[in-house]
């Protein structure tokens, strides 16, 4: 499934055709009733022969702003993914340490001049 701007629904499709991917599903996803649709959704397969099935725009909100019923099943956790997430965002901490703890070490051996200049240039 590819999520793109809906704008440029038309290049998409394109592109995928050349690649030789037929879109089978396709549907528009709007902020609000009222909005023009903001995300098109693809789903394309190598050597499709079904047309296209083109569904019905989904919205993120209604009117008010209370999410849609849509918005609250994708917002659903799958316990497996959740666990990736999680998984992942340990990951991305661990490299952050390492990394703060090189800027660290770098900024230690740079001359006093040369410190405060770049600390006055980063605000």
């Amino acid at each position: 499934m590819l999520c793109y701007d809906a704008r440029l629904v038309d290049r998409l499709l394109q592109a995928l055709l050349e690649a030789g991917l037929k879109p089978i599903k396709l549907a528009f996803l709007h902020s609000k009733p009222s909005k023009p649709a903001n995300v098109v959704l693809v789903v394309a397969k190598k050597g499709a022969k079904s047309p296209l099935c083109v569904f019905g725009s989904l919205f993120a909100c209604n009117e008010s702003g209370a999410h849609s019923d849509f918005a609250k099943e994708v917002e659903k956790k799958d316990p497996e993914v959740e666990a990736k997430i999680n998984e992942m965002l340990e990951e991305l901490n661990k490299r952050k340490s390492n990394l703060e703890a090189i800027e660290k070490d770098l900024r230690s051996q740079l001359p006093k001049d040369v410190l405060d200049d770049f600390n006055e240039a980063q605000g």
